[in-house]
């Protein structure tokens, strides 16, 4: 049976209704599912510089930000200031609004919709980076100095007096000391009050780090007492640099058998993007590494890079593991002035700083057998910022977590 033409019409007009309500329907099911796509992928981008912030600064949040959520990510633009980045102490916020588009619901008029996240994340504690390995060693840390650290100390040694001062001052950002060691200080001050920790927390934190190997020597015997640029290499026989010389490292990596003897006022030794690594090999031994007697230097650690052989990322100075030695054989003393970024991983070593020498840096981290800074040194070590190294922070720190 045929139906009249009217009636046919209605449920055309009928249909074309239905579809002029359905179109806009599907159109916002697609554009909202779309805006929580932007936003799930908006808001752990926001996660990650939160918590990036929390434990290495602004810049590593930054970084993290735009590797989570780079521009024009599912055509989401981010506006000019995008994102907001805070750092206060351990507690790093941001914020992020991005304008992100619509597709079927410009039939209508609707071009774009912002979306926003915003992340808080907190550090409980501070990254150590100033370690005193050795396990059974009286004064394993040893002050007569004044002694500033933005960021942990940690005392392995579980002897009576692991950690001791005679004067001066040692302020860090937390100290852990073996629970079964005691310390004192009774003409100076230590803050905070050292917490007891299990030993087995108090290990070498870069006992994984890869390091160089001997194979043969490109120089010997190296001594300058002239200015002069080296290059990386081998140096078997010890490197000597004095009588005022001023000397530039090209970056890369040195490996250095028999020492260093860096001394004489007015010699200056500058370099970027270096790691300086002794060991045995070639007919030397491991010898000392001193800079004393009024030498300025000013080193950094590589940042980035990808082979071993340029170095190692984070690490100014570095010694063979298989260099056992309590005495004291790495030595700054003697009214040097070292501004030093980077690392100094010495595990079986000891380290003293001595003598009217004043160490800085943008990062600092010290690893070693025993750890003394005395006679009118001064150790100042800023809050380090690791946002220029790959992976941020080399040293384990504290939990870093979301708190908003």
């Amino acid at each position: 049976m045929t139906k009249p033409a009217s009636e046919r019409g209605s449920v055309l007009v009928l249909f074309m209704l239905m579809i002029g309500v359905l179109l806009p329907m599907i159109g916002l099911a697609i554009d909202v599912g779309m805006l929580f796509l932007v936003q799930t992928h908006l808001q752990a981008a926001a996660d990650a510089a939160a918590l990036a912030g929390a434990n290495s600064g602004s810049t590593a949040a930054s970084a993290f930000f735009a590797a989570n959520f780079p521009n024009r990510l599912f055509g989401a633009t981010l506006p000019s200031g995008q994102p907001s980045i805070s750092v206060s102490g351990s507690t790093a916020t941001v914020t992020a609004t991005v304008n992100a588009p619509l597709y079927l619901l410009r039939v209508i008029g609707f071009s774009t919709s912002q979306v926003g996240a915003r992340a808080v994340a907190s550090s409980s504690g501070s990254s150590g980076c100033v370690y005193a390995l050795d396990t059974s060693m009286s004064r394993a840390f040893y002050g007569d100095a004044t002694i500033d650290m933005g960021c942990g100390l940690s005392v392995a040694s579980g002897a009576n007096d692991a950690l001791h001062l005679d004067g001066g001052s040692l302020t860090a950002a937390n100290i852990l000391i073996n629970s079964a060691a005691t310390y004192s200080y009774p003409s100076g001050s230590v803050s905070p009050t050292p917490t007891p920790t299990s030993a087995s927390s108090l290990t070498d934190p870069l006992a994984s780090m890869t390091l160089p190997t001997f194979s043969s020597c490109t120089y010997t015997n190296t001594s300058i007492t002239t200015s002069r640029t080296l290059n990386p290499g081998t140096y078997c026989g010890g490197m000597t640099i004095s009588n005022g010389a001023s000397v530039t490292l090209n970056s890369g990596l040195y490996i250095i058998t028999g020492g260093i003897n860096w001394n004489t006022s007015g010699t200056t030794v500058n370099g970027t993007a270096v790691t300086l690594f002794f060991t045995q090999g070639g007919g030397s031994g491991y010898g000392n590494v001193t800079i004393s007697g009024g030498v300025n230097t000013n080193l950094s650690a590589p940042t980035n890079v990808s082979s071993l052989s340029q170095g190692i990322n984070g690490v100014l100075m570095a010694t063979d593991r298989s260099w056992i030695n309590t005495s004291q054989e790495i030595n700054i003393n003697g009214g040097s002035n070292a501004d030093l970024t980077g690392i100094i991983y010495a595990p079986g070593v000891g380290v003293i700083i001595t003598g009217n020498t004043t160490v800085t840096g943008k990062y600092f981290g010290l690893v070693a057998d025993n750890i003394s800074v005395n006679g009118g040194a001064s150790l100042t070590i800023p809050t380090p910022n690791y946002s220029s190294l790959p992976h941020g922070s080399p040293f384990p720190g504290g939990t870093v977590y979301l708190s908003q």
